[in-house]
């Protein structure tokens, strides 16, 4: 209670002081510390005070304002007698001062005052310093650290130059840049300054510049700033022109005439000099950097160097080309390559580099005779020679061979020379396969080349014989089925012929085309496409067999061969579950437990060989799919496939078991084996009698005298396990007509519909108790099942007074005397509250209560004194409070 009483005396005694505006001082940056600023004064101008004993005058950071409010603190003072004072010199300029080339540049801060003897102890004042700038720094211009690049030949090119700065505001920071010189006169007139008035200018670069005349020059630039007393700074800005690819290369001449070279001139793997061609241009640079290259086409044997040296660097001939012409191309190397051509012209010398070459031409490619025949002239023999004049004359003559060939020389206008070659004798190709010659030329050249060559001639053979098999053997094979490209048999058929070239095919097969194949080189067979024994119904027996004709052919005679194939069984088919699959068996009577209940024989079925272990089958129970839970019902399925089964066999609890099993063949591998459900169903037998659910045995109705005849007075309801679906509802079941009903009275007052099961008033009721006997009977065999069950009708008199009858039950009665007890305890409660109310009384500040409370309570009692004292002086007491506020 005590902390919110002491904070309201403090607020009431801080007072805060504002007028229109906060007072202003003024002081030029620069001026010596100690100086007195300029401004109003602070008791009577701003804390329209007068001076007093004990005052403290402080300075303070304001609320709400940027930096700089704490360097002002350092920059002023207040002395003793209350005027500020420099305490050091100022810089307006420097960073720590936050005012960049402002106007103006401010800065606040609050005075505070404390006297305790003044009727206000504390009084804070908002003041503010007005640096103004002096021009003590002169423009600078950035440092260039690279050159400025102009490229020649092109008009009104735009440089930025340095950047000026100027620390100064106002008039002292703006300046103004001109070229004060250009160290190339002819520039002065056509380059000129652009936002010469900007921190940013330009240079405007005119016309005119050309890099083979001038690579480059220098201007010296002045920036100085507009105060009244300038101050200025310069400097060399260095412009380089660059290089623009604007001259064609050219050669010293339009046409060279080189030569003669000669064939021996040519040494393989080196470069000989043939002479230089020369090019000049006048660009510099890679602009002027030249390249030479070979036009083609021509100019094969010839290589051109990065000095325009051309080489001899493939053979010649100057049979072939006595004068070689061809263009070579000079370009320099600029972004776009500018060219010139010039066409160079060489005379070959031709010697007797080359020795006759000879080439035997024939009907095929290679040369051959036909055996058994007289075959005349069967080739004709080419010989040319790559020289000129005597150096590629030439003669020739047979030097083997003369006693079966014959070589004369056939007119002709080519520059080659032909001769053609007969044969005088017959050949056996069974007995020769080959024959050859021998030829030499020479020719008149100096020196003289001479070559002889020898030619192979090979004998054709005749097919006047037909391919055999050995003994006509028939091939016998056992071929497993399922199996793709499996080896089946070899055949080998001979042929008496030197080049038989015999191939087999398949020529009859005993399935359908497509399950056999044979390599018609070597006589593999293979099956194409695996073999499905099963599938071979047209064979009998347990091991079909295949017969295979196998044809030997050399392209004009044939022979054949047969190959038995038999198809050896293999474990390819899994067993199936013969049908029937559901197995029916009578239920156990009753509850009766059994040992050992046959159920029924499995059988199956399996296309593999029958008789094998391919083929053979056993059974085993894998699991029981349905059966509920607590029947203890064992089920067993013997290898056999017999089904037998142990417990009790209630078709009410389950109508039908279902079995999984699995059927595994005893061959293998692979081992075959499927799985299959057999369905195990019950026949009903009547061991269960009928159920009444509805009434319940004894069970009393309620109804009066005057309910109609034909009247529901309740629905019966039974089953019987037996003949009701366990899906089914009892009145379902007795619509369906499985259960017949019965009625027994004294007096035929009541009827009962079997069909839906409703008991129904039959004549006119007469009050009292009634007793009925119901019996329901199901329709089983081989003896039907009935239960009886007594209840009784309780038929009352009615009343005709209203009154009496809304109100003659005693539970009406109940609930009116709980409605009356709520409601007076209702009145009791609410008179209670509002009398407790009424007396309760208010808070006050020395109570007990929270702190939100004293506060509240506080602010009732002294807050009205204080309203109270305060009509007069209350803006001052609230302006007290908002000065504490703002020095905390």
């Amino acid at each position: 209670m005590l902390i919110p009483a002491l904070l309201c005396l403090l607020r009431l005694a801080v007072v805060t002081v504002e007028g229109d505006a906060a007072c202003q001082f003024t002081v030029v940056e620069e001026v010596e510390p100690g100086a007195t600023l300029e401004g109003p004064n602070l008791y009577t101008d701003c804390l329209r005070l007068q001076p007093a004993p004990g005052d403290r005058l402080t300075l303070t950071q304001p609320r709400g304002f940027g930096p700089g409010w704490e360097l002002a603190s350092q920059l002023v003072v207040v002395d003793d007698e209350g005027r500020l004072r420099l305490k050091r010199r100022i810089d307006r300029d420097s960073a720590e001062m936050h005012c960049p080339n402002l106007p103006e540049c401010r800065k606040s801060f609050n005075l505070r005052l404390e006297n305790f003897d003044r009727p206000s102890p504390v009084t804070v004042i908002q003041l503010e310093l007005v640096i103004r700038d002096k021009n003590d720094n002169a423009p600078t211009f950035a440092p260039l650290h690279a050159p400025l690049e102009v490229t020649e030949n092109v008009n009104d090119q735009t440089l930025q130059l340095p950047a000026v700065t100027d620390r100064d505001a106002g008039l002292n920071g703006a300046t103004l840049t001109r070229i004060v010189s250009i160290s190339e006169p002819s520039r002065l007139k056509v380059d000129r300054l652009s936002r010469a008035d900007t921190a940013q200018p330009q240079l405007l670069v005119g016309p005119g510049l050309d890099y083979e005349k001038l690579r480059g020059y220098n201007i010296t630039l002045e920036a100085c700033d507009r105060a009244s007393q300038r101050l200025c700074n310069t400097t060399t800005v260095q412009i380089r022109v660059l290089d623009v690819n604007d001259n064609l290369p050219k050669f010293s001449q339009r046409e060279y005439r080189l030569g003669p070279v000669s064939e021996s001139d040519y040494k393989s793997g080196q470069r000989v000099l043939v002479d230089r061609l020369k090019a000049t241009d006048a660009d510099d640079g890679e602009n002027g950097r030249l390249v030479y290259s070979i036009v083609p086409p021509g100019g094969e044997a010839f290589d051109i160097g990065a000095d325009g040296d051309l080489f001899l660097v493939g053979p010649l001939n100057a049979a072939d080309q006595a004068r070689i012409s061809f263009d070579v191309r000079v370009s320099d190397s600029g972004a776009t390559p500018l060219s010139d051509t010039a066409r160079v012209i060489i005379d070959v010398l031709d010697v007797n580099d080359h020795a006759p070459e000879m080439s035997l031409q024939a009907r095929s490619a290679a040369p051959s005779l036909r055996e058994n025949v007289v075959n005349g002239r069967f080739a004709v023999l080419r010989v040319s020679d790559g020289d000129l004049g005597d150096n590629g004359r030439v003669d020739c003559r047979l030097t083997e061979g003369g006693d079966r060939f014959v070589m004369r020389l056939l007119p002709t206008a080519s520059e080659a020379e032909i001769y053609a070659l007969n044969s005088t004798r017959l050949y056996d190709r069974e007995a020769q396969a080959q024959d050859s010659l021998t030829v030499e030329c020479w020719d008149h050249g100096k020196p003289r080349r001479t070559v002889n060559k020898t030619f192979a001639i090979d004998i054709e053979d005749v097919n006047e014989h037909a391919p055999e098999f050995p003994d006509m053997i028939v091939y016998d094979r056992q071929v497993p089925e399922q199996l793709e490209n499996e080896f089946v048999a070899k055949v080998t058929a001979t042929d008496a012929d030197a080049t038989a070239n015999i191939t087999y095919r398949l020529a009859d097969e005993c399935l359908d085309k497509g399950h056999f194949q044979v390599d018609a080189a070597t006589g593999t067979i293979r099956t194409l496409a695996p073999l499905d024994r099963e599938a071979m119904t047209s064979f009998e027996g347990a091991q079909p067999v295949c017969v295979l004709t196998i044809e030997a052919s050399d392209g004009l005679h044939t022979s054949s061969t047969r190959v038995n194939v038999k198809i050896v069984d293999i474990n390819d088919n899994p067993p199936q579950l013969a049908e029937p699959s559901t197995l029916t068996v009578n239920e156990t009577f009753g509850s009766h437990f059994a040992a050992f209940i046959p159920i029924g024989q499995l059988a199956y079925t399996d296309r593999d060989q029958p008789n094998t272990d391919n083929h053979r089958t056993s059974f085993r129970l894998l699991r029981t799919l349905r059966s509920p839970p607590g029947l203890n019902l064992n089920f067993t399925v013997e290898p056999d496939g017999r089904v037998s089964a142990r417990g009790v066999l209630d078709r009410e609890a389950a109508p039908q078991h279902l079995l999984m099993v699995a059927l595994r063949n005893v061959g293998g591998p692979p081992v075959q084996e499927t799985t299959a459900t057999v369905t195990v169903r019950l026949r009903d037998l009547n061991d269960n009698p009928p159920r009444i659910l509805r009434p319940a045995p004894n069970q009393q109705f309620n109804i009066t005298d005057q309910q109609p005849v034909g009247a529901t007075v309740t629905q019966i309801e039974a089953t019987d396990a037996d003949d009701c679906e366990p899906s089914e509802s009892a009145i379902d079941c007795l619509r369906r007509g499985s259960l017949h009903l019965r009625l027994r009275q004294r007096v035929r007052l009541f009827e009962i519909d079997s069909g839906s099961g409703q008991l129904r008033v039959a004549n006119a009721l007469a009050p009292g108790r009634h007793q009925l006997s119901l019996a329901v009977t199901d329709s089983g065999a081989p003896r039907p099942h009935t239960v009886w069950l007594n209840f009784s009708v309780l038929v009352s008199a009615a009343r005709s007074d209203r009154l009496g009858a809304g109100w003659g039950s005693g539970y009406n009665w109940t609930v009116l005397l709980i409605i009356v007890v709520a409601s007076s305890f209702i009145t009791v409660v609410l008179v209670v509250a509002i009398v407790l109310l009424n007396r309760r009384q208010p808070c006050f500040l020395g109570s007990s209560s929270g702190s939100g409370g004293g506060g509240g309570g506080g602010g009732g009692g002294r807050g009205g004194d204080r309203r109270r004292r305060s009509k007069g002086g209350g803006r001052q007491a609230e302006a007290a409070a908002a000065a504490a506020a703002a020095d905390r």
